[in-house]
């Protein structure tokens, strides 16, 4: 949802359908420290900007883009944790 502040306007977007949706990256700066899942939304931007993963925001702010950063760098995303990918 987006909101025009100077005329109420609000635009809405739907992602159910899209092949390629935005992925939301940063999520520890989206919500407050006492959340429960802070600390885990912030130790994956830490590994995720250790790593490199968002130094072209561009590509990897999409499921496509970001799926092939992941591949590049043999990497696989379990629930909010970066690991390895195994060895095919």
């Amino acid at each position: 949802m987006q909101i025009q502040l100077s005329n109420l306007r609000v635009n809405y977007s739907d992602y159910a359908e899209d092949d390629n949706p935005p992925i939301l990256h940063y999520k520890d700066s989206l919500v407050s420290p006492d959340y429960p899942l802070y600390k885990t939304f912030k130790q994956l931007t830490e590994k995720e900007q250790e790593l490199g993963l968002l130094d072209d925001y561009r590509k990897v702010n999409r499921l496509l883009g970001w799926l092939d950063c992941l591949k590049e760098n043999n990497l696989i995303l379990e629930g909010h944790e970066l690991k390895s990918k195994p060895s095919t």
